[in-house]
């Protein structure tokens, strides 16, 4: 029992000196570096500035859609916003760069309308908080889900993993949104865990209007009955479309719809995009675009891309459904789709990957509670976590100079999801005869 507590309270002490250590570097930062728009990342400036138009401190423009269709892609993606323009004069006037374009759905600027109260030096720091507390919740409420002991020793080796992740480093410098698709993504499933679907749909249908990716998890609902939790899901989503346009007008939602959604899924090569589709394009050209490089895409192979997006979507739904007709592990399935949406995204880049913590603390954690795991089943879930955990393949992608060689360096971490895929549908296992469908009618 002594070694029990001592575990339990040494590891929260530990943790304690961890959080104290970072946000004492984290006011550092914030007392030390002058209020610049060097200190601001091009990714957060975008959201700040939307934030400011969805706020009322612009003309109301969110989307600047390319003037091209060859190469629209490209611009909605990597080109800045016109100059002169509402956005441009925001930007200056506090102090910013020319930022990159508006990409996300409408609501999710006028979700971040509140750092508008802020200076953009202060509303990056602020986030960055919010994200590392988001970040912790979703990963306490994964374990608690799995039902993982002894908790707190666990819960603190994982908060510790999850913050030393690549992605997530990378998503806390730029000020990416991802750790929040996480928290929301993790808050559904848990919320189905505890038998209440209103809560759950209430998380995925923000995590659509934050990020349209997450409404990949709507055909496994309904494909498992979940009628009480669609019904739901609609009906959030309705509201949170009816507040934005009534917000931020429609003219946003029809430009988004018809220009801006449809450019992004047409997918992008190049180094930083991690999913199938940036495998196939960087194939495709026989190299990895670094940088700014010009590239431009064709009917043909954004069919091929959207084909095997589709066939891997399909081929994922269709073994849940061999496997077994009820929802008794519903829960498990939601968390390999996280897996499912990152390989399949037209746009998946390196960040996106904070996502890919749920599946992995899930088959860390099934892995350790199976009493036949193989030394060689250790050492695959190691190289996969170390592989999609550091951005040690893409270093090795900039250093040489063979073009094969780049492409499979590019290509390491969608493989290790890929293979991390495998074995969480292998983690799941398949229902007695005993189990009822008991979530079924929920």
């Amino acid at each position: 029992m002594s070694i029990v507590r001592w575990t339990k309270w040494g590891c929260a002490a530990a943790f304690l000196l961890l959080l104290s250590a970072y946000f004492q570097r984290e006011y550092q930062l914030f007392r030390e570096i002058p209020a610049a728009s060097s200190t601001v990342p091009g990714d957060f400036a975008v959201y700040y500035i939307a934030s400011l138009q969805a706020a009322g401190q612009g003309d109301g423009t969110l989307y600047y859609p390319a003037t091209t269709d060859q190469d629209a892609a490209q611009q909605t993606l990597m080109a800045a916003v016109p100059s002169p323009s509402s956005w441009d004069n925001l930007a200056q006037s506090r102090g910013l760069k020319r930022p990159m374009r508006y990409i996300y759905p409408p609501f999710f600027a006028l979700l971040m309308s509140p750092l508008a109260h802020w200076p953009p030096h202060t509303a990056f720091f602020l986030w960055r908080e919010i994200s590392l507390f988001l970040l912790f919740v979703s990963v306490l409420l994964t374990l608690l889900w799995l039902r993982a002991e002894p908790l707190v020793p666990l819960f603190f080796v994982a908060a510790v993993a999850a913050l030393s992740f690549f992605p997530v480093v990378e998503a806390l410098y730029e000020g990416q949104v991802d750790v929040l698709v996480l928290f929301l993504w993790v808050g559904g499933l848990y919320c189905l865990h505890q038998e209440q679907p209103l809560g759950s749909a209430i998380c995925f249908a923000l995590g659509t209007a934050v990020k349209i990716s997450p409404v990949v998890v709507v055909p496994l609902l309904l494909l498992r009955r979940q009628w009480r939790w669609f019904a739901a899901y609609v009906a959030t989503l309705g509201f949170l479309l009816g507040w934005s346009i009534w917000r931020l007008g429609w003219q946003s939602h029809v430009t988004y719809v018809t220009q801006v959604f449809p450019s992004l899924s047409a997918g992008a090569p190049g180094l930083l995009g991690k999913s199938l589709a940036t495998v196939i394009h960087n194939v495709y050209l026989g190299h990895v675009p670094m940088g700014s490089e010009a590239w431009h895409t064709n009917v043909a192979l954004t069919v091929v891309k959207k084909l095997v997006g589709g066939l891997v979507y399909a081929g994922v739904l269709s073994y849940f459904w061999e496997r077994t007709k009820t929802a008794s592990y519903l829960t498990e399935e939601l968390a390999i789709m996280a897996l499912v949406v990152l390989l399949i995204s037209p746009l998946s880049w390196r960040h996106h990957f904070v996502l890919a913590q749920l599946p992995l603390l899930y088959l860390w954690i099934r892995t350790r509670d199976s009493e036949q795991t193989s030394a060689r089943e250790w050492l695959a879930l190691t190289s996969i976590t170390v592989v999609m955990g550091t951005p040690v393949a893409d270093y090795l992608a900039l250093m040489v100079h063979n073009r094969l060689l780049q492409i499979a360096f590019a290509s390491l971490l969608p493989i290790a999801a890929s293979a991390a895929l495998f074995l969480a549908l292998s983690k799941v296992p398949r229902p007695t005869q005993k189990e009822m469908p008991s979530a079924s009618d929920a």
